[in-house]
């Protein structure tokens, strides 16, 4: 590894250049605040770092993150702003996650006259007793 007295690295740099490659897990939210591009921020508390190592991070992304952990404690706060901004991240998500739906719907499959599977198209609507009749089918 290089190393130059000139560049003047601490152990305080070192210590924080090794927490870089690190997974964090969130212990707790503790506070929100409103930022100024409209959005919100929330505190967190991070599950093995001091709280001197608390963060603002934006609420979006800790929505993907975390959800169910944003939503206690969004419930537990008495902030109908935020509330009713979590429930718009939640109604875009729900809209976003059907417009990115791969799912089609199955067609119906019949068995052809040799046995093997035959895509068809939708099954033709069932004749009433008097269209049979007209088309000479006689079977009641």
């Amino acid at each position: 590894m290089y190393a130059d007295q000139s560049l003047d690295v601490n152990e305080e740099m070192l210590a924080h250049i090794a927490n870089q490659d690190i997974y964090l897990t969130v212990e707790a939210f503790t506070q929100h605040r409103k930022h100024a591009t409209h959005t919100y921020e929330i505190l967190v508390r991070w599950e093995g770092i001091e709280a001197i190592e608390d963060s603002w991070e934006p609420v979006t992304t800790m929505y993907e993150d975390v959800p169910i952990k944003l939503q206690y404690y969004v419930d537990s706060a008495a902030d109908d702003e935020l509330r009713q901004f979590v429930i718009q991240l939640w109604s875009h998500s729900q809209g976003r996650k059907r417009a990115e739906s791969t799912v089609q719907p199955t067609p119906y499959h019949r068995r052809g006259k040799r046995g093997g599977d035959v895509a068809a198209q939708p099954k033709p609507p069932k004749l009433k007793r008097r269209q049979r009749r007209a088309k000479g089918n006689t079977k009641k």
